[in-house]
């Protein structure tokens, strides 16, 4: 039983690291495919250069709405690659699984902050901003349920930014920030090593940090009027996430009841039949996401034309080991009686460092419109022999377009934003997931062999109202 509980842990926790999301926050930076590091103007420099908020031009309140989503569909085979047989039909047999895809509306995110200028060298703002990413939802009763039936993971950072100016072809800009991560996960594990409905154990898996510290920096270099280079870094974040997990072993042969570790909120009727809490201190989840590195060159050859070549760098292969630590449940098993699981549990990673590159730009066709376009290629930060469900990050190509609308003498602004992306389907055909057997630890079955498909969307809305006079003359 303590190995059982093990695997419990480890299954989980595996989806929330990688790259598990698409691109930055940000409805312009969307719109230009992300190449917005030279560029970046507008309180949402937080994130991509800070050093960019020198160019906000009155004091502006932005508000944004952005849904992502990502179609999944996934055709399991055994580990000798035939369609995988461990679904059940009605009279509980075992029968060949139907393709499972992601069922999950879209995800939402909301963005919301505030910039000005301070005097003719500073610019300051405060904002929340969240990456793309999206959720699932699957059949429960799939070929997937052993790497996740449904998951949500939420990422926010807020805080105050500012950007000087101590020289007119120079301009450093600072942010410091709160950083919050959440992770919501059920799966099933089974209890014998085989994938089937019989042996299942439902696990469900809450988590979350709700402040780490963290900053951003950038600067911007503006040799001529022509033309703007951009740097910025933000440094790896490091999330010690609180919360509880819970065991379900409703419709298990063994039929042990159910179990949780953390926020207890058993019905007390079922006292009796159902163990309920072993322990309400709960569990801690310690993840890291990586460092980041952005640089741009923004050209201007005529004043209503911008077009940025960028640079990004993630250094996925630096994340340290995942680690479930404060594991305190008892389980009673008939057949060896209460068994206390009380330890750590290192999850080991295997991710690569990525690096794309982004093209995009932005024309001002009107005194009330503003159109841009912009795309970028990435590789997977994930091998194949790794990839599940909840985590299909493969070659991609992002393309994507939006534009501005300007009213009321420019005071208030509407920007629009819109991208496909378009990953390499993968046939996994030597994948390193594989169900433990929790009696015999030798006897075990792959369950991540098949076709991944996958494609994603993601849209967004934002509107930006500007106070005052400008104080400063147009770029």
């Amino acid at each position: 039983m303590p190995r059982l509980l093990a695997l419990a842990l480890l299954l989980p926790t595996t989806a929330s690291a990688g790259g598990y999301f698409f691109s930055d926050s940000g409805i312009v930076a969307l719109s230009r495919g992300g190449a917005w590091v030279a560029g970046a103007d507008n309180q949402f420099a937080q994130r991509y250069n800070p050093a960019g908020l020198i160019r906000v031009e009155r004091p502006t309140v932005n508000l944004g709405w952005a849904g992502v989503n990502q179609s999944v569909r996934f055709e399991a085979r055994d580990e000798d690659n035939r369609p995988a047989e461990s679904c059940a039909d009605e009279n509980g047999e075992l029968i060949e699984c139907d393709p499972v895809i992601n069922q999950a509306a879209p995800f939402s995110v909301p963005q919301i902050g505030f910039a000005m200028p301070i005097g003719e060298d500073f610019g300051f703002a405060f904002g929340m901003h969240s990456p793309f990413a999206p959720s699932y939802a699957y059949d429960h009763e799939g070929a997937q349920r052993y790497a996740v039936k449904d998951s949500e993971i939420y990422q926010f950072a807020f805080g105050p930014s500012l950007a000087w100016r101590p020289h007119p072809f120079l301009t450093i800009g600072v942010g410091l920030n709160v950083q919050m991560f959440w992770v919501e996960q059920t799966l099933d594990l089974t209890t014998f090593g085989r994938a089937d409905p019989d042996n299942d154990v439902g696990i469900q898996l809450n988590a979350g940090d709700f402040f780490t510290p963290g900053f951003d920096v950038g600067v911007l270099i503006e040799p001529v009027d022509q033309v703007t280079i951009g740097l910025s870094f933000t440094p790896g974040s490091r999330y010690n996430a609180d919360g509880s997990v819970g065991i379900d072993f409703t419709g298990n042969t063994l039929d042990l009841g159910t179990y949780q570790d953390g926020r207890c909120e058993m019905d007390p009727n079922r006292a009796e039949t159902d163990p309920g809490c072993q322990s309400d201190d709960g569990i801690t989840l310690a993840i890291k996401l990586p460092a980041v590195i952005r640089a741009g060159v923004a050209v201007r050859p005529v004043e209503e034309l911008e077009i940025e070549v960028a640079f990004v760098y993630q250094d996925w292969s630096s994340m340290d080991d995942l680690v479930v630590d404060d594991v305190d449940i008892t389980i009673d098993a008939p057949l060896v009686g209460e068994t206390r699981v009380d330890r750590q549990f290192v999850i080991p990673q295997e991710l690569k460092d990525t690096f794309s590159l982004r093209l995009g730009g932005q024309y001002r066709i009107s005194d009330a419109l503003e159109v841009r376009a912009g795309g970028f290629y990435e590789p997977a930060a994930v091998d194949p022999a790794h990839i599940t469900v909840s985590l299909v990050d493969a070659d991609k190509i992002q393309v994507g377009g939006g534009g501005s609308f300007y009213i009321k003498d420019e005071a208030l602004r509407i920007d629009l934003a819109g991208a496909g992306i378009f990953l390499n389907e993968v046939d996994v055909t030597d994948s390193a997931i594989a169900l433990q057997n929790a009696l015999d630890p030798d006897n075990t079955q792959i369950v991540g062999n098949g076709t991944y498909t996958s494609s994603g969307w993601i849209v967004g809305l934002q509107a930006s109202y500007a106070f005052g006079e400008r104080k400063r003359d147009e770029r």
